[in-house]
Order: structure tokens, then sequence, then C-alpha cells
């Protein structure tokens, strides 16, 4: 039995898109050691365009599977990747990335993601959760899948609160007070 609502649909707060986007140079050269010349890498996006964000998230909480639709924008979406968040635990205690809960391997271009059942173990299903789904187009080969090839985040705020009980808990509610009030008027007489 599940304590909260088997498909939940979120409250986006959250979008943003890199300005490095049609950065031409993935390439940087500086000079350092006295003059000796040295490579270095940037994360360029040369080529890349801005993607729409994913949309439509649904979080369906019996099986622990988010999905999104992928926007209309063309081929260049390459990868995703999953970042949940769980407000209430503190799990890293990092400012920077604050209660990290898991985060997904980067993935091709799909529209859905099994998240581990043990974010919701020991309790944690009542808790607040924000789940960010990026959208990436891999354009600097030596990065591949660095955060610098993101080319849409979008954040969404999960409230898994207990639902409404279903019809046949009612009725079952329902039956047993009016069994206690048979027992009371049996009682008064």
């Amino acid at each position: 039995m599940t304590w909260w609502s088997s498909h939940v649909s979120p409250n986006e707060y959250y979008s943003i898109l890199p300005t490095n986007v049609g950065t031409s140079d993935p390439w940087t050269i500086i000079a350092n050691n006295a003059g000796d010349v040295s490579m270095t890498w940037s994360q360029g996006t040369a080529g890349a365009q801005a993607l729409d964000f994913a949309q439509n998230v649904q979080f369906d909480a019996t099986s622990n599977l988010l999905s999104w639709e992928l926007p209309t924008t063309g081929p260049a979406i390459e990868g995703v990747r999953v970042y949940v968040w769980d407000r209430t635990l503190g799990l890293l205690n990092d400012p920077t990335q604050p209660d990290l809960a898991g985060t997904s391997s980067y993935l091709p271009p799909v529209t859905s993601y099994q998240l581990s059942s043990t974010l919701f173990d020991n309790g944690k299903s009542a808790a607040d959760y924000t789940v960010e789904v990026r959208l990436m187009d891999f354009r600097d080969p030596q990065f591949g899948m660095s955060g610098g090839n993101t080319l849409s985040t979008s954040r969404y705020f999960y409230d898994l609160a207990a639902p409404v009980p279903e019809p046949e808990t009612w009725a079952m509610m329902l039956a047993g007070l009016g069994l206690m009030a048979q027992v009371a008027r049996r009682k008064s007489r």
C-alpha cells in the first residue's frame, strides 16, 4: 500500500537555458610556465541550439517511474540526466548541492526513468521532492556528457501528500460507524 497518490503532477518552479549555447570555441590556448604554451579545454557548445524544456513531467508513485515528454525542437537532444533532491533529509549538508538524494547516469534521449526505491524507504515517502530533468546536446566530444553541454534545465517540485482514501476505504469506514451507532443505540435502551 502506498501512502501517497499514484500519479503526481508537479509544479514547475525553475527553468533555465544556459548562456554558453552557440559558443564557437571548444578550445582555449593559454601561456604558462614562463611562456611555455599549453592547451586547456573549455566546455563549448558550438553549433548547439537552445532546447525547449522537458514537458508534462509525471511521477508514478506506485512504480517510482518518472516520465516526461521531450520538446519538438528537432534532433539536437542527445542525452538526458535526472537529479532528485529531498529537501527534508539533509543528506550532504552541502549548500552547493543541497540534499541531493539521487542522480541518474547519463541517458539517451529517453522519456522515462525508474527512480531507486531506496529513495522512498524508511518513511521518506512523505517528503517533498524536487526533480530536475536536464536535456543535453553533446557538441563538445572531449567533454561528452559533462554539464557544459546542458541545453535546458527544468525543475519540478513534488509534494507527495497522502491521497484521499479510495471508495472501498470510505465504504468500510462508514459501515464501521454504522455498526458502532447500532451498538450505542442498543446499549441506550
